[in-house]
């Protein structure tokens, strides 16, 4: 059976210390350790070679004795536009405590969904010296890209549940950003509630406040492109009928390849805050759909208002879009909400 997760929390230094690392090429390891019942700080260490050399050299000093530690390894020498590879190095040797080892080993995930799972290109897992070799990380990367494909179910089920996780995540990694609704954004979604309207926009403001933009009415069969922003991330609360007439109510997150990360990692954040609040008010949706820009969003849209049929029965069938590797790479994400 799986091993239960801790469900710790990331310390706020941890987070401005992975955002300022995505900013540049300064930084090859970010390390935490468990401290008070949280995922803490422990130091940043920046690059002194590329990242084999810095892997086999550096990390080495990272590990002090029987301390288990979490790494954060940037294993990208160059930038890139969908960003650096970052790898999750589980450090947890054989003579540290029984508690630790629990602690640690459970505690992947909550260190990677905070921070955001699509930085990440997956774990590597040591307890010995000697298994601390960047070729023991490549061979494992290697073997992970050679596996025999994945049938198209596989692929189905699979992209449901990157989907359901990713929904799941909250604002648990930023707890300490309120991201409240504005006195008019709420009017306008009460509007939408009540069916005056059916496009709200929203935006975060300086102050993280989400506040709106303004609202709309858009007939159905309407161009899509046009009311959406082309340059800055936004919130958009739509409802459109199926060709049956049933009323669908979306969220769309849209967020430009252009934008800065640690902008895209609050908005992203905020998401589950803003979905939560609008139901506070009594707006449900039984879609979200994630995009990189406008040029997504009819497709998108339109491929859930009219879905494809397909033999495979699961719910994941009906998922047209997969989850990008890592932010700025892939097609559109939907998330069905039932």
């Amino acid at each position: 059976a799986a091993m239960a997760r801790a469900h710790l929390q990331v310390a706020a230094d941890v987070r401005d210390a992975f955002v300022a690392a995505q900013d540049g090429l300064s930084v090859r390891f970010v390390t935490v350790h468990i401290a008070d019942e949280q995922l803490a700080l422990a130091g940043t260490t920046p690059r002194a070679g590329d990242a084999r050399s810095d892997f086999e050299t550096l990390l080495p000093a990272e590990l002090v004795g029987d301390q288990a530690a979490l790494v954060l390894f940037c294993n990208s020498d160059e930038m890139s536009s969908s960003g650096l590879e970052w790898i999750l190095v589980a450090w947890v040797p054989d003579d540290a405590r029984v508690r630790d080892k629990m602690l640690y080993s459970s505690s992947r995930e909550d260190l990677k969904q905070q921070l955001g799972l699509g930085y990440f290109k997956g774990d590597f897992y040591a307890n010995t010296h000697s298994d601390m070799t960047y070729d023991a990380l490549v061979a494992q990367f290697s073997r992970d890209r050679t596996a025999a494909p994945l049938t198209e179910a596989e692929v189905l089920l699979r992209d449901e549940k990157l989907a359901e996780r990713d929904g799941a995540i909250k604002s648990a990694g930023m707890a300490n950003v309120a991201f409240a609704l504005s006195p008019e954004l709420q009017e306008h979604l009460a509007s939408f509630r009540d069916g005056a309207v059916n496009f709200v926009e929203m935006a975060m403001d300086e102050q993280e406040t989400v506040q709106s933009c303004g609202t709309k009415t858009i007939n159905p069969g309407e161009e899509l492109l046009p009311h959406v922003n082309p340059t800055e991330g936004r919130f958009l609360a739509l409802r459109l009928p199926r060709p049956s007439g049933e009323q669908v109510n979306f969220f769309i997150f849209s967020v430009v390849d252009t934008l800065p990360i640690r902008q895209k990692m609050i908005l992203s954040t905020a998401k589950g805050t803003v979905i939560a609040a609008a139901k506070d008010l009594g707006c449900t949706f039984q879609c979200t759909l994630e995009i990189r820009g406008n040029d997504e969003i009819d497709s998108a849209v339109n491929g859930e208002l009219v879905p494809p049929t397909s033999s495979i029965g699961s719910a994941a069938a009906d998922l047209k879009h997969v989850r990008p590797a890592r932010p700025g790479r892939g097609r559109p994400r939907m998330a069905k909400r039932g």
